[in-house]
């Protein structure tokens, strides 16, 4: 991890950005990818968070308060339960709809020989 200093020349702002380094294995060659920290003050030099993240001292506020994950486990549960559910009705929507599909095209390949029966010139008799 390192801090990157961004001069942007249009606004006259030094953001500053934590990037990281992680090898990509499709295109087998390094890549980094930056965070957003905030800006630098032109006076003082301090970071000034930005808009766009919330502080460091309101991230670790968050992670004090009375979070009920009990409650939040049985919303997860339940949700799954529901998804599961879910599944298993379109699962045996599918298998019955390949059942039906099985059927038609047997009744098909039936029809189809039957005409290619009657079209056959060896079966004729013409009188």
């Amino acid at each position: 991890m390192a801090i990157i200093n961004s001069y942007n020349k249009k606004r006259g702002v030094t953001y500053v950005y934590d990037s990281f380094s992680y090898w990509d294995k499709e295109l087998k060659q390094p890549r980094s990818k930056r965070k957003l920290l905030g800006r630098r003050d032109p006076d003082t030099g301090e970071l000034v968070p930005t808009g766009r993240r919330k502080p460091p001292a309101a991230a670790s506020a968050h992670a004090d308060s009375d979070t009920d994950y009990a409650a939040l486990y049985n919303r997860s549960q339940e949700a799954i339960r529901k998804k599961d559910a879910m599944i298993l009705r379109l699962r045996g929507e599918l298998a019955e709809a390949r059942r039906r599909l099985l059927k038609k095209s047997r009744g098909i390949a039936r029809a189809m020989k039957t005409l290619e029966g009657l079209d056959s010139p060896g079966e004729r008799n013409d009188a």
